[in-house]
């Protein structure tokens, strides 16, 4: 025999009343108005479990699927949460997998994207036709870049040799004329369109003692080396998306004193100033700006010292690894700097010397 609970308050009611006037009436000793009141307050307490059910109880009987928390991923969107999932009794839990990150639109789902996968479409690398801004050209059409902007002062026949490097490594190379910091040069900038990498490698300078040189050198030298920086990142920084980079080449000049280097080596410690400030920024909007101060480079613009060999000569013997530093070895950092593996490197000058400023 299946016995059902009452369906209303009205049959409830009778329910307790019928089984409290039995209960009297078969005793002998009921009382009418005390089994009234405990059938009142029974039924209110029924009323209350009745609308109100243990929040277990509706979750167990309850057949509508759940709906999945929401989670905010890294581009503010929300999407549902994994499921965890527990393991069974008896069994070990699967060790957790560090390439598993979550979906990703470039490399599929959960897997994490190596630090230099990420696909950067344009980039302009400033003194880029020769030497150091030459190599990190090349990296990054070896990386599969899509179009990369050379700046030059006025070597033509340079350019057009690292220009065409560039095409054979698969990219399209633009290439831009003339002062960085004339407004017909930051036109041409700006008319690139969004720039994932923004690289500043231009430098100039004149190699005299402090007390030699005059306001004109000063004006020139700070302006292609550390102002020039600036300008590029105002035409630059309102197309760029968060996740690009901006990079200054300096060097060790900025911090140790180096013979006739007083003017050259003022500006890059006044780049690496703003290479922090910059950085503070325009870190909310997702841009990062770090600097790379570089050791001795055996490069034309050695050229311009008169103790060029003795400098060398000098660096070569004084450098902990044994050799001077290579025009690629730049590259990498700057490579690494503009990679998702540095996501988290803001404001920093990357010294790249081979150990050389390490001695006292």
């Amino acid at each position: 025999m299946v016995t059902r609970s009452p369906s209303s308050a009205a049959e409830r009611r009778r329910t307790a009343a019928d089984g409290s006037d039995r209960l009297g009436s078969g005793r002998g000793r009921g009382h009418p108005r005390r089994h009234r009141r405990a059938c009142r307050a029974g039924d209110a307490a029924l009323r209350v479990s009745a609308a109100r059910p243990h929040r277990g109880a509706r979750e167990r009987t309850s057949t509508r699927p759940r709906r999945p928390p929401l989670r905010r991923g890294e581009d503010g969107t929300a999407r549902p949460a994994r499921p965890r999932v527990l393991a069974r009794r008896g069994r070990a839990r699967r060790a957790p997998d560090e390439n598993r990150v979550g979906d990703d639109p470039e490399h599929g789902s959960g897997v994490r994207p190596p630090a230099s996968a990420r696909l950067i479409h344009s980039i302009l690398v400033t003194g880029g036709s020769r030497g150091i801004g030459k190599a990190i050209a090349l990296r990054f059409a070896a990386r599969g870049t899509k179009r990369v902007a050379i700046g030059y002062l006025r070597n033509d026949r340079a350019a057009e040799e690292t220009a065409e490097e560039l095409r054979a490594a698969g990219t399209e190379p633009v290439l831009v004329r003339g002062n960085v910091t004339s407004e017909r040069v930051l036109a041409q900038v700006e008319a690139l369109g969004p720039l994932d990498v923004l690289v500043h490698n231009a430098a100039t300078g004149v190699i005299r003692p402090a007390l030699e040189t005059e306001p004109k050198h000063w004006e020139w030298t700070f302006t292609a080396n550390a102002r020039a920086l600036l300008d590029l990142a105002r035409v630059a920084v309102p197309q760029m998306q968060a996740g690009s980079s901006i990079v200054g080449i300096s060097s060790l000049g900025a911090q140790r004193v180096l013979a006739n280097y007083a003017l050259v080596g003022t500006s890059k410690a006044a780049l690496e100033s703003l290479v922090r400030y910059l950085a503070v920024e325009l870190a909310p909007s997702g841009i990062r700006v770090n600097g790379v101060s570089a050791g001795v480079v055996e490069t034309d613009a050695l050229n311009h010292f008169p103790n060029r060999e003795e400098m060398l000569e000098h660096s070569t013997k004084r450098t902990p690894v044994g050799r001077l530093v290579e025009p690629e070895d730049v590259a990498d950092a700057v490579e690494f700097l503009c990679s998702p593996a540095a996501k988290m490197v803001c404001g920093q000058t990357l010294i790249v010397d081979g150990g050389f400023s390490l001695l006292a």
